[in-house]
């Protein structure tokens, strides 16, 4: 709280990370259909047929093999680079690097929509068309929240610029009121020695 003389400026600033995963029961739940679509795209990239059921029941080839174990490699390379041992375990993560076959990552996969199913988010019955209607959406909403990290970078970078400048403002009324108390106390030695 800065204060002059009887009137004062209260300044509060919150950051918050609007796309890390807050830990509530209801937030949990919806972090876990995040993971869960984030999964089921690394499987669709792997693997095809008729329906998603249908890839989840269906033995994985040597080559998708192959190809999945590369793919999870160079994520986990990835991910050890650019998170610390913090963030690591503070946040849900989106990928998890013990599914290291495809057998495992459907594993998971079965799991979680056991799980959602149970908070009544997706039906097997309808083949999991809600996760897969919600991937789809994410995908042609790419664009949108795209632009809007780079609205809200921008809106950042602007906010630290009008910060630094006000920090640099505060600094100087700083030193020049540290002067001016210095020469006030100055003048007042002084005073005192004349008298």
């Amino acid at each position: 709280m800065l204060g002059t003389g009887d009137k004062s400026t209260e300044f509060g600033l919150v950051l918050t990370n609007k796309w890390e995963l807050n830990m509530s029961d209801e937030s949990n739940i919806q972090a876990l259909f995040s993971k869960t679509k984030y999964l089921i795209v690394d499987l669709l990239k792997i693997q095809r047929g008729e329906t998603f059921t249908s890839i989840l029941h269906t033995g994985a080839s040597l080559q998708q093999q192959e190809l999945y174990k590369a793919i999870h490699a160079r994520r986990v390379a990835a991910e050890n680079a650019k998170t610390s041992e913090v963030e690591k375990n503070s946040k849900i993560a989106l990928f998890d690097p013990n599914d290291t076959t495809i057998e495992l990552l459907k594993n998971h996969i079965i799991k979680n929509l056991q799980i959602l199913e149970q908070h009544k988010l997706v039906t097997p019955t309808e083949d999991y068309q809600e996760v897969l209607t919600s991937i789809a959406k994410d995908i042609c909403n790419q664009r949108k929240y795209r632009l809007r990290r780079k609205q809200d970078l921008k809106k950042m970078v602007a906010t630290v610029e009008r910060m630094n400048k006000k920090k640099k403002y505060y600094g100087e009324a700083v030193t020049y009121y540290q002067e001016y108390v210095k020469a006030c106390v100055k003048q007042l030695i002084e005073g005192q020695k004349i008298e």
